[in-house]
């Protein structure tokens, strides 16, 4: 399945959107990989035809922001949408904005710090961000690519940095913004803005006092409530976040042995994940993602140890049935799609 992962890797390092078609036949393999109008790659011997990737569902489905299991020519398929990952863009390396990297890192999110001082850029590269900038705030956010899966928290020191970061962010795509201040700070960076020249309408969407209402005090604190924030959106469904994520790629594509990739079709009801969820097994104590924990996590995970062992290329389980059902009461009806990848 190298090819295919490729395949998936320039759709996202393109900045584009695709979908994925992967049948659910007991059987057999076949997957899709679409793009626009193009089909990027598909299995030799797939069963679809050129005339049912015309099919005007096709791109619905890609508009969607939630996997889904499909019927395409007579057929079961699980439909996954594609699109870049968020990037978490943090102006600012202050004690909330290094909490609040901390705490994102733990969470496995792409994070940039943007920040102007040496010492405080330091500091959030030994923490651990992906990438750090150290410019003046208009500068670094100008350079930055325009991409609409950005992610902002503005944190600076002051408030004049702050209207330059929003002044900036407000002129480019973004997905969110969320600033620290106070409801008269806000006023009055608006009221400048304005004048500015920013439209009204991105005030409406800008989350400040950003954070969920948790009492906040300290940094660390401050940091859990940002975070809290981003999870919220993340899992309300108002944002899907592409299940081939940056993280399992680039460990498909180094790791020296095969693995299982474990996709989450249907979650029964009970797993806290949406379907299209991945888990890259290479054994029980190596692996990448989760597709919910619990007794559905343990049993796909010793089912995928199994396959290896075996040399099995590919297996579909249904929770419930067929022996696999191990007491999983609270996700009896859940299917797990399991493939090998080398």
């Amino acid at each position: 399945m190298k090819d295919f992962f490729k395949g998936i890797q320039a759709v996202l390092q393109n900045g584009g959107r695709g979908l994925v078609l992967s049948s659910l036949d007991e059987e057999r393999g076949d997957k899709v990989i679409l793009s626009g109008n193009e089909m990027v790659w598909r299995n030799e011997d797939c069963r679809l035809k050129k005339e049912d990737l015309e099919n005007p569902e096709i791109r619905n489905w890609m508009r969607c922001e939630q996997s889904r299991v499909v019927d395409l020519a007579g057929m079961r398929w699980l439909a996954e949408v594609l699109k870049p990952e968020s990037r978490l863009i943090i102006c600012g390396a202050g004690h909330v904005a290094l909490a609040c990297l901390q705490m994102a890192k733990l969470l496995g999110m792409d994070v940039t710090v943007l920040e102007d001082r040496e010492e405080y850029a330091k500091q959030a590269e030994k923490i651990g961000a992906d990438r750090v900038v150290c410019k003046p705030f208009r500068e670094a956010i100008r350079e930055l690519e325009n991409t609409d899966n950005c992610k902002y928290l503005v944190m600076t020191r002051a408030h004049k940095m702050d209207q330059d970061c929003l002044e900036e962010i407000f002129r480019k795509p973004y997905s969110y913004v969320g600033m620290l201040g106070s409801p008269k700070k806000i006023a009055a960076l608006r009221s400048n803005l304005v004048q500015a020249g920013i439209e009204e309408v991105h005030f409406e969407k800008l989350h400040s006092p950003v954070g969920l209402d948790i009492g906040a005090k300290t940094p660390a604190e401050i940091g859990v409530s940002v975070m809290a924030e981003l999870i919220q959106l993340q899992n309300s469904g108002a944002e899907e976040v592409c299940s081939y994520s940056r993280g399992m790629l680039g460990r498909q594509a180094l790791h020296p042995t095969a693995g299982i990739l474990c996709t989450l079709v249907d979650n029964g009801g009970g797993s806290p994940r949406n379907p299209g969820t991945k888990m890259l097994v290479y054994s029980s104590d190596d692996r990448i993602g989760t597709i919910g924990g619990g007794v559905l996590e343990g049993t796909v995970i010793r089912e995928a140890v199994q396959m290896m062992e075996k040399g099995e290329k590919r297996k579909i389980i249904h929770s419930g049935v067929d022996g696999n059902d191990s007491g999983m009461v609270c996700c009896r009806d859940a299917e797990v799609l399991l493939e090998r990848v080398e």
